[in-house]
């Protein structure tokens, strides 16, 4: 669960994003660095989505080599094919393979790396036991009823099939309302207006293939 990414379009959640330039086009070539701005421009060349702001999408995210390199081997027609008729295709399997990375691993303070799930689980694997430090107890409960380790709550990692284990998290990306009032980042385009002149939900990104 630690490795799935999901970004909203428009109150709807889709696995992972991608690139195409048109319905035939063939696989794009991954010369440059994938950044959430051109996967968006991209779709929207490809006339899978219409809207230009993709909420939950971060373009430091550790799945996202895996995701560009899928990207880089997929033909629009097939990409296409997974978002407007979820079918199964060398794409999709593609993007499952990233979903079973596993997730970077914890740096401990002496410089010791250790498997990131093994941080926060009770038992001491750094040599100074760092990885049990400032560790929140009990479980958090997704939308769907699945529990996770309290402590993978706001650590920039979206346990939760809807990514709301990393909602309202203090001191993460922020958005700007019209008005200057300020709210986390990821509820815009939620389907939700938050800002009082509603502009968190202007021009979010929606599937045009349904």
């Amino acid at each position: 669960m630690r490795t799935i990414l999901a970004w909203t379009l428009s109150g709807m959640y889709i696995a992972l994003a991608v690139a195409c330039s048109a319905d035939d086009a063939p696989p794009a070539k991954a010369t440059q660095t994938a950044t959430c701005d051109r996967w968006v421009q991209r779709l929207i060349d490809c006339e899978v989505i219409a809207g230009k702001r993709l909420s939950g999408c971060a373009d430091d995210d550790p799945l996202l080599p895996c995701v560009s390199d899928c990207m880089g081997k997929a033909t629009c027609k097939q990409i296409k094919a997974w978002y407007c008729g979820n079918a199964f295709n060398s794409y999709s399997g593609c993007l499952n393979e990233c979903q079973m990375l596993p997730p970077p691993p914890f740096v401990c303070n002496e410089g010791t790396e250790i498997d990131a799930r093994r941080q926060c689980d009770g038992v001491q694997d750094c040599p100074n036991g760092d990885d049990e430090d400032d560790c929140t107890q009990g479980y958090f409960i997704c939308d769907d009823g699945l529990s996770v380790p309290a402590s993978w709550q706001c650590d920039n990692v979206k346990d939760c099939a809807g990514g709301e284990d990393e909602h309202d998290c203090p001191d993460g990306p922020m958005f700007i309302c019209a008005d200057g009032e300020s709210l986390p980042a990821d509820r815009q385009c939620n389907a939700v207006p938050d800002c009082p002149d509603g502009d968190d939900e202007i021009d979010c990104a929606f599937l045009t293939c349904n």
